[in-house]
């Protein structure tokens, strides 16, 4: 089902929810016109699931040291794989696994899965406002990626939010401090793998539906993984059998909200609310691990956020006549 107005927009996942493209202007006129009704439930839809899929974080740094991290993200796409084909839709399941493009979605597929795998890895030893500030630099990268492999023009004001974008970064990581150390890479090269899932995202949406992706990643995720699985294989006990599915039901249920907020309203309304991910996150941080972030990661988070949003706010980027 999909709500009346453009036929465009796109999500993009984060290693932990969906991340909106841009609004364009037309967008924005069309949004004049729509009932506060449906953009005050789109607005609870985004706030429900951005806290489930932070829960989700939360409950997964918990399980981190017990269980490796492939296991762990075994366990959350194996759930998924089970919720999708066989509780919620067992026979349109399989209509969306029909593609002509089989490669491009594999790479799509193993670009979010190893994404997801470093996030995952990167909350094991550092807080989850830390990790998700340096996450958010997806949309930068996006931005990066967009220009060199789609041959799109970007704009010196998008560079210079980008160039912004990435000194917040520096200030969250503080390299030669030796507060993070090699792990502040972890999500970064999360971010720049969920980057190149964006790309080709907007490769398929010419021709295909995105949110097939969804189904590919919990086969493959959920079926590929097993096959791995067993060589890093830690013992169960019943309550890290049940976090693995609850981060499973809470991932699933989260994106499911999310994906229905953004088909009843458009991106470029709710995309500025999204960020209130990272605020789920700290709250989390503080209340279960006691981690307090400090002055430079609030600061760096604020530029990260600051920059990305008006990457989001800005006309919808324009291809390169010569790349056509």
């Amino acid at each position: 089902m999909t709500a009346p107005g453009p036929t465009d927009e796109r999500l993009h996942e984060h290693p932990g929810l969906l991340v909106p493209r841009s609004g364009t202007r037309r967008d924005r006129r069309w949004l004049r016109g729509w009932p506060r009704s449906h953009r005050m439930r789109g607005l609870l839809l985004l706030l429900v699931g951005t806290a489930l899929v932070a829960v989700m974080d939360a409950i997964v740094k918990l399980m981190s040291p017990s269980l490796p991290t492939l296991q762990i993200t075994w366990g959350r796409y194996a759930t998924s794989a089970i919720l999708l084909f066989v509780v919620i839709s067992p026979r349109r399941s399989l209509l969306r696994l029909r593609t002509g493009k089989l490669p491009l979605h594999l790479f799509r597929v193993g670009m979010l899965l190893t994404s997801s795998a470093l996030f995952f890895g990167a909350l094991a030893t550092m807080s989850l406002a830390e990790v998700n500030a340096i996450a958010f630099t997806t949309p930068l990268l996006i931005t990066v990626l967009s220009g060199i492999i789609l041959g799109e023009v970007v704009g010196a004001r998008r560079w210079i939010a980008v160039a912004t974008g990435f000194a917040g970064v520096l200030l969250v990581v503080q390299p030669g401090s030796g507060v993070m150390g090699w792990a502040a890479l972890l999500p970064l090269v999360s971010a720049t793998c969920s980057a190149l899932y964006h790309v080709t995202t907007r490769l398929l949406a010419r021709s295909e539906d995105p949110a097939n992706t969804l189904y590919f990643v919990a086969l493959v995720g959920g079926i590929g993984l097993s096959v791995v699985v067993p060589f890093f294989w830690a013992p169960l006990t019943l309550p890290l059998l049940s976090g693995l599915v609850a981060i499973g039901v809470l991932g699933t249920l989260g994106h499911f909200f999310l994906i229905r907020a953004f088909q009843i309203v458009p991106a470029a309304t709710l995309s500025p609310f999204l960020y209130v991910y990272l605020l789920w996150a700290t709250a989390l941080g503080w209340l279960i691990f006691g981690d307090v972030p400090g002055l430079a990661t609030l600061l760096g988070a604020g530029i990260i956020l600051g920059s990305g949003l008006y990457v989001y706010r800005q006309p919808g980027l324009k291809p390169d006549a010569r790349q056509l």
